[in-house]
C-alpha cells in the first residue's frame, strides 16, 4: 500500500526524513490559500518542497480555496500557478472547505470546475480535496467526476461517494487516526492512502486558455455529435470533451434540452445513429410521408446523423 502525508505551516519544523523512514513516499504540500485578506503563499512551502525533493518523495500541492465566483476561481488558480513556478509538481488539488461551502449548490459546482479546468488548461493534473460528507452534500459531484478525488474520512473504512467517483487518495487520519499513530516523530501529521500511482504527466490533455478558438465546435454541434454517439457515454464522454478543451457540462445541458425537445410532438428532432423515418414516425404518431413533405425529403430512406427534422 502506498501512503503519503499532507503538510503545511502547521507542521513547522517537521523533518520529512522521519516520514520516509516510516514508509511514507508521497508528500502533498500546502502551497497557499485565499482564506485571508489577500491570497498568500504558505510559509513552509519552499522548505518542505526542498526536503521532499532531497528525500525522493512524489510531490503534490494543494491550495486552500475561498472563491465565491468563477472569476474568483480563475484568480485563485492564477495565484496558485504563480507559487508553483519552477517547481517539479504536476499533481495539484483544490481544497474546498470553510466559508466557500456556504453558497449555492450549482454555483459552488461551477466554481470548482472552473478552478480545476483552469489548472488543467495550464498543464497540471488538478483534483479536488474535501471531506466525504462535503463531496456528498455541498455540490453536485456527478458533474465533477472527471477530476481526481482526494477524500477525507477519519475511519477504518474507506470513503463512499454518491457520485461513485474513484477515490484516488483517501485521507484516513489527522489528529484523529484509527489506522496508524497520528504522530510521526512527535508531530501530528495528516496521513493518506494513495490508490492511484501518479505519473509525471497531466492526467488530462491541456488546451490553451483562449476564449474564442477558431476551429472550436459550437455547443449545438457538440450536442448533436453526443446524441449521435460520437463522444461515448458517462465518464468516457466527460473525459473526452474535457480533454478536447470543452466544458462538458454545458454540452450535456444542451443534450438534455434537445432530448426534451424531442419529446414534444411538432417540435424539432435531431437524427441519431440507428434512426429511420419509420421509427421516428411511429414514435410521434405521424407518417413517413408527412415528415418527408414537411422537411422536403425526396428519398425517405436517406437521412443523416445530426439532421434536424420538424415533426408535423
Amino acid at each position: 500500500m502506498k501512503i503519503g502525508i499532507d503538510i503545511s505551516a502547521w507542521q513547522r519544523g517537521f523533518k520529512l526524513k522521519s516520514a520516509k523512514d516510516q514508509g511514507f513516499t508521497y508528500a502533498i504540500l500546502k502551497t497557499g490559500g485565499a482564506d485571508s485578506a489577500k491570497p498568500y503563499k504558505d510559509s513552509q512551502f519552499e522548505n518542505f518542497y526542498k526536503q521532499a525533493k532531497e528525500e525522493g518523495f512524489h510531490i503534490g500541492a494543494y491550495f486552500y480555496g475561498n472563491a465565491f465566483s468563477t472569476e474568483d476561481a480563475v484568480r485563485e488558480a492564477a495565484f496558485f500557478m504563480q507559487c508553483l513556478q519552477g517547481k517539479d509538481i504536476v499533481h495539484v488539488y483544490y481544497d474546498v472547505e470553510g466559508k466557500m461551502l456556504n453558497q449555492g449548490y450549482q454555483h459552488l459546482t461551477d466554481i470548482i470546475r472552473v478552478f480545476c479546468q483552469t489548472m488543467i488548461n495550464n498543464g497540471y493534473a488538478c483534483g479536488i480535496y474535501t471531506s466525504e460528507s462535503h463531496f456528498n452534500s455541498c455540490f453536485d459531484d456527478s458533474q465533477l467526476i472527471v477530476y481526481p478525488h482526494w477524500v477525507a474520512r477519519y475511519s477504518k473504512s474507506a470513503p463512499k461517494l454518491k457520485s461513485i467517483a474513484l477515490v484516488e487518495i483517501w485521507q484516513y487520519g489527522g489528529s484523529v487516526n484509527y489506522i496508524r499513530d497520528p504522530k510521526i516523530n512527535g508531530t501530528t501529521v495528516d496521513q493518506d492512502q494513495i490508490n492511484i500511482e501518479w505519473t509525471d504527466q497531466p492526467v488530462l490533455t491541456p488546451v490553451p486558455v483562449i476564449v474564442d478558438i477558431v476551429d472550436k465546435k459550437s455547443v449545438d454541434q457538440l450536442a448533436v455529435e453526443v446524441l449521435a454517439g460520437l463522444w461515448g457515454n458517462g465518464v468516457v464522454r466527460k473525459m473526452k470533451l474535457t480533454s478536447a478543451g470543452y466544458d462538458w457540462w454545458t454540452v450535456q445541458r444542451r443534450v438534455d434540452e434537445i432530448i426534451e425537445e424531442r419529446k414534444n410532438a411538432g417540435k424539432q428532432y435531431v437524427v441519431v445513429r440507428g434512426d429511420t423515418l419509420t421509427d421516428i414516425a411511429k414514435r410521434y404518431n405521424t407518417t413517413v410521408q408527412a415528415i418527408c413533405e414537411r422537411n422536403n425529403i425526396k428519398n425517405p430512406n436517406v437521412i443523416t446523423v445530426g439532421q434536424y427534422l420538424t415533426i408535423p
